[in-house]
């Protein structure tokens, strides 16, 4: 199972560029098959964060 949220941010729109900043939260958790000892279950956060530059657009 995941889950995602993110967003964007744009700074600067001009005639040489665009140049935007986003960040994006995920959360995963892992159940998998049962064996001795019970079911392993697990769960990962992470952040991603990004920064871009997209020339004359």
């Amino acid at each position: 199972m995941e889950a995602t949220v993110g967003a964007w941010y744009r700074f600067l729109k001009g005639r040489y560029g665009t140049v935007e900043g986003g960040v994006q939260l995920a959360y995963s958790r892992i159940h998998a098959w049962e064996g001795n000892g019970g079911a392993p279950d697990t769960s990962l956060s992470e952040v991603f964060m990004d920064f871009r530059y997209l020339p004359f657009q």
